[in-house]
């Protein structure tokens, strides 16, 4: 088990490294990982595969190698929008949440803290599309990267507008959507 340690994701950790093939150009995209473990290899597609999915490209070949030796390959689907939801784990109340972080009064919201009416929610996500100002595959994100499209959030069956959404600034692959909270949403997370 391994994870990242370095400023930019590597192309291999632990001499595990992951691979994307595409017959639309005939050309090997290296994914760039950020955790593995026996059971479990978290890769960033690379942003290179973005112009081919918005030119209709919908599977990728993806192969994992260990050491020297290749893996076989599999079908991978893709999208331009995939959204989803990073989760945490709150050993105080052992259950998983949304990673919502309430930007008005400074926590995690959970059960213990729910959020409130008129208080700014910032959600952890990923898969949510193209960007201004795209970083490097891997790399930290900078300032002022926003998402084209903007997302819907929905919290117990009422849609609200994000207020913004983009990258976060400083870590890679993470987006963050910020929403308000109205008196039409429920606070019970």
């Amino acid at each position: 088990t391994q994870a990242f340690s370095t400023a930019a994701l590597p192309y291999a950790l632990s001499d595990v490294s992951v691979s994307f093939y595409t017959s639309a150009t005939g050309l090997r995209y290296p994914g760039l990982i950020p955790y593995v473990s026996p059971s479990q290899i978290n890769v960033q597609i690379p942003w290179e595969l973005l112009p081919l999915v918005q030119q209709g490209l919908t599977t990728v070949l993806v192969q994992v190698n260990v050491g020297d030796e290749p893996g076989v390959l599999y079908q991978l689907p893709l999208a331009q929008y995939s959204p989803g939801i990073f989760q945490y784990y709150d050993s105080t109340q052992a259950k998983y949440f949304a990673d919502a972080w309430d930007a008005t009064r400074g926590y995690w919201v959970t059960t213990a803290n729910p959020a409130r009416i008129n208080d700014t929610i910032q959600v952890y996500a990923n898969g949510l599309g193209p960007v201004n100002n795209q970083p490097a595959s891997g790399a930290v994100t900078g300032a002022s990267v926003t998402t084209i499209a903007i997302p819907t959030v929905t919290i117990g069956g009422v849609s609200l507008g994000a207020v913004s959404s983009g990258m976060t600034q400083g870590y890679v692959g993470v987006y963050e959507v910020d929403v308000k909270i109205t008196s039409a949403t429920p606070t019970s997370p």
